[in-house]
């Protein structure tokens, strides 16, 4: 996958946002390593076991997911993932996962690996961005409406924090990036309605 663009923060840092290759293994392995158990309480998987990370960098499969990093001082600063699904009636929906390094929250970053990952997702003929999370990461939700995405549901007990051995809601924040056209209801399935 051919994709890089330099991107100037609000401080002024220069990051190039571009896709994770199978030799940013170690990389990977630190930026999750280094972040704080709060910042990871609410992700899906557990990215502070090396063997998780190494196994995604180890499976890159840019057809079903394609991670996007951010890149500062040869160190990963940022992470987003487009997942894409297998599934021919959902194929205009990816989901996103965002991750960003504490350093730097706050200077435009997940906006920028946002708006990358919108870019991409459009080339591939992506409608709809879908993004998940315990609806208690208020950051992450307050983040994803500045980016233009809704609240479309909010699924009850949906996510275990085995950081807080907790169950929390989760909120499906969605957005349209291209038009969708939608076919009128056949008059046989307008019968039973």
């Amino acid at each position: 996958m051919e994709y890089e663009k330099m991107v100037v923060l609000r401080d002024g840092i220069q990051v190039k946002i571009r896709p994770l290759r199978k030799e940013d293994e170690e990389l990977l392995v630190k930026f999750f390593k280094n972040l704080d158990v709060s910042d990871v309480m609410f992700l899906m998987d557990d990215v502070r076991n090396e063997e998780v990370v190494r196994e995604w960098v180890r499976g890159l499969d840019y057809n079903w997911v394609l991670p996007l990093v951010a890149v500062h001082n040869a160190e990963i600063v940022g992470d987003i993932a487009l997942k894409f699904s297998g599934r021919e009636r959902r194929k205009h929906v990816a989901e996103l996962t965002v991750t960003i390094a504490r350093d730097f929250r706050g200077k435009g970053l997940g906006a920028a690996l946002n708006e990358a990952a919108e870019d991409i997702a459009r080339q591939k003929g992506i409608r709809k961005l879908k993004y998940e999370t315990p609806i208690s990461n208020v950051r992450a939700v307050i983040s994803a409406e500045l980016w233009g995405y809704t609240k479309e549901a909010v699924l009850e007990k949906e996510f275990y924090s085995p950081v807080d051995k907790l169950l929390h809601d989760v909120v499906v924040l969605t957005k349209f990036i291209q038009p969708v056209e939608v076919e009128e209801t056949p008059e046989v399935i307008e019968e039973f309605l």
